[in-house]
């Protein structure tokens, strides 16, 4: 799918509950809807301020989805962690002034890499373009003043969205602060609401591609890419000119692969390029394609339950209908206006195109804290201290640098570990390491050797073409 349909839901229930129900919060006297609102606007356009949220979505009762955020935005400084699928932080991202580090995340997709490797970027703090803030919370309005042309646009907008469903909005109060709470049903949903329904109802039969293998006919590869809009997939068939591998080919091709390749003359990097990045599998078969696609053929099919039949997500089918059940909300407002936490509950009855019925569920919880007064940390103790423009200098001769390293036991910076080189191309480009600077690279040669020319060590031992 172009885009996963479970975020559809997510993106649905949450704007009816946020736009319907006004839903989240605002100043300090005033009506209960104008209270929620002014509170929403001004968290969401706060200097600083930490957020953590989590959102669930229960299909037919089972747990499908868990999402979870961590946003930390200080004065002089910004941390944000990153959860897996069980909702366990598996990662960071911190930015200082100066300063940002967080795990390479490139590395741990990599199966040939089996250490955990973070990356730190360094420049001299008068270098004032960079902006140490994220806007992955302060998206609305970032730090604009409420009293701008733009916000109160916003403001109005959302004003003209609620319409009368402000009059159900209630709000009780109680050490000093205020409780506020909303509940809808589908039909008190505003018609802007069902609209963006039926958007996206129609953009959830859009989007979905997959290529597949066909078979091999001599020097030609064929294969077909399958795109899908509705109820009707239109499928293209292709071919392209492959060669098969030659012996020494498929060695080099397998040494890569396993990290057990050399390279120490430069030139032979370009006889490498040549042909590494250009490697198709047919049928668990590398082969070296030879130019672009060519057309070959066009058809039209109707789209079948068997084309859904691997699919375990019901949601991951296209939708027809869409009704909305239920919509409660529950927000807290302290004395100062601020915005403590919201709770979210709404649910919906889901249609897809073969009739099948899901009844879905989802909940999401926000919390504020230390509004006004956030100060996040680097989670790597140190860090701050050791990776300066200083010390950037006078280990890799730069002050403005982009290193990695791994980390002790401890959680501390391992420091023989540090390296300009990135950790991919340590694991491969054994020899590479003459060339630590991207720019100190030499000039691609302008022919390439041929295969009989090269030489090259695989698990220590010489090898030539």
């Amino acid at each position: 799918m172009k885009k996963n349909v479970k975020v559809r839901i997510i993106c649905l229930v949450t704007a009816a509950v946020m736009l319907s129900g006004a839903v989240t919060a605002a100043a300090i006297m005033g009506s209960p809807y104008e209270t929620l609102k002014n509170a929403a606007l001004d968290t969401l356009s706060a200097e600083n301020v930490t957020v953590e949220s989590t959102t669930t979505i229960f299909v037919n009762g089972e747990l499908v989805r868990l999402d979870k955020t961590y946003y930390s935005q200080g004065d002089e400084s910004y941390l944000n962690y990153y959860y897996d699928e069980d909702g366990v932080i598996n990662g960071f991202n911190f930015r200082a002034a100066g300063f940002s580090t967080g795990e390479d995340w490139s590395t741990r997709y990599d199966t040939d890499i089996e250490t955990k490797w973070y990356y730190a970027n360094v420049w001299p703090v008068d270098i004032k373009s960079y902006n140490y803030r994220s806007y992955s919370y302060n998206a609305f309005f970032g730090t604009v003043n409420r009293s701008t042309a733009y916000a109160r646009l916003v403001e109005l907008l959302i004003d003209l969205v609620v319409g009368d469903l402000k009059n159900n909005v209630t709000m009780t109060s109680e050490n000093g602060n205020r409780s506020i709470r909303a509940a809808f049903t589908g039909s008190q949903m505003p018609e802007i609401v069902n609209v963006g329904i039926e958007f996206l109802i129609e953009q959830s039969h859009w989007g979905y591609g997959e290529t597949r293998p066909l078979y091999l006919d001599g020097d030609l590869y064929y294969f077909e890419n399958e795109y899908r809009n509705k109820d009707t997939k239109n499928i293209t068939v292709y071919k392209q000119t492959v060669r098969p591998m030659t012996d020494f080919e498929l060695e080099v091709h397998n040494a890569w692969n396993e990290s057990t390749l050399e390279i120490d003359d430069p030139a032979t990097w370009d006889w490498l390029y040549s042909w590494i990045y250009n490697v198709s599998y047919i049928h668990d078969t590398p082969y070296i394609t030879d130019g672009g696609w060519e057309f070959v053929s066009e058809r039209t099919e109707p789209v079948t339950r068997a084309d859904y039949a691997n699919v375990t997500d019901p949601m991951q089918i296209p939708i027809d209908s869409i009704i909305i059940n239920s919509v409660r909300g529950e927000a807290e407002v302290d004395a100062g206006g601020n915005l403590l936490n919201v709770d979210l509950t709404g649910t919906a009855t889901v249609i897809n195109m073969f009739g099948d019925r899901n009844e879905v569920e989802l909940k999401y919880n926000t919390r504020f804290t230390d509004i006004g007064t956030s100060d996040p940390i680097c989670p790597i103790p140190g860090a701050e201290q050791f990776f300066t423009s200083e010390n950037m200098l006078a280990l890799v001769g730069s002050e403005h640098a982009n290193v990695y390293f791994t980390l002790n036991p401890d959680g501390t910076i391992n420091t023989d570990s540090i390296s300009t080189m990135h950790p991919y191309e340590q694991a491969r480009w054994v020899g590479y390491d003459r060339y630590p600077i991207a720019s100190q690279m030499p000039m691609p040669v302008p022919v390439p050797p041929t295969a009989s020319d090269v030489k090259v060590k695989i698990n220590g031992v010489e090898v030539s073409g």
